[in-house]
């Protein structure tokens, strides 16, 4: 598991998605993430797509727009606890 866990924190993109989804505690979209944590759409929404393949967060369909919330599981409470320190 820890392998997966320093693969998923290498990247700053993803820490700084999963900050934020954390702290948000709900759905955001890519627009609203890349605004939040300083990345272009693309970037975010690359990040957030490596997440979803990851397992920790979720996507759904609402509308025209992806929302994404983060997926609670073991391995997200272990890398929440980690993005806390």
């Amino acid at each position: 598991m820890d392998n997966i866990v320093f693969d998923i924190l290498s990247s700053k993109s993803r820490r700084a998605a999963l900050k934020y989804l954390f702290s948000l505690g709900g759905d955001a979209t890519g627009r609203d993430l890349a605004r939040h944590i300083g990345y272009s759409h693309q970037q975010a929404l690359n990040a957030l797509e490596q997440l979803v393949s990851f397992g920790l967060v979720e996507r759904r369909a609402f509308g025209p727009v992806y929302l994404f919330r983060i997926r609670a599981t073991d391995l997200s409470g272990k890398i929440e606890a980690l993005l806390e320190d």
